[in-house]
């Protein structure tokens, strides 16, 4: 049995597929036990306003990462975002 299920968010239209196709498939089957979402940002800081949008823009994902998360729970999978 796999313990743990690492999905990288890209909030596009393929997670999205996953998201309701994929995931609850997988995890109906018992072949999982836990789903870690992430999203990755890649930012190269010059500045310190460019470190403050990469914060808000942190923020944003994290809030939406843990929507989904909360989505897949309210679905009995046992999710959480990284």
């Amino acid at each position: 049995m796999i313990k743990k299920v690492l999905f990288p968010v890209d909030f596009s239209v393929v997670s999205e597929y996953a998201f309701g196709n994929c995931i609850p498939k997988f995890f109906s089957t018992g072949a999982a036990h836990e789903l870690i979402l992430f999203h990755a940002l890649d930012v190269d800081l010059q500045s310190p306003q460019e470190l403050e949008v990469a914060e808000k823009l942190e923020k944003k994902y994290t809030d939406m990462i843990e929507k989904i998360a909360e989505e897949f729970r309210e679905m009995g999978i046992n999710a959480r975002g990284s």
